[in-house]
């Protein structure tokens, strides 16, 4: 596992595998459920950016 960018809100790890192609996708969500899990265990959170809108009346801003 190696880390590949920190991100405004994020550290980004990249993990390689390898599966058969059978098996790649029940792989696939295994490992990001267990990783989650693992991170939920540790009291890791993901942070999320958020957004704040604000919606303002034109009048009461001299805009005609």
């Amino acid at each position: 596992m190696e880390i590949t960018n920190l991100g405004d809100s994020s550290v980004d790890v990249s993990l390689r595998v390898w599966t058969t192609a059978d098996d790649l996708w029940s792989v696939r969500w295994f490992l990001i459920k267990r990783l989650k899990e693992a991170f939920d265990e540790a009291g890791i959170t993901i942070p999320y950016p958020h957004m704040q809108l604000v919606a303002q009346n034109a009048e009461t801003h001299g805009v005609s």
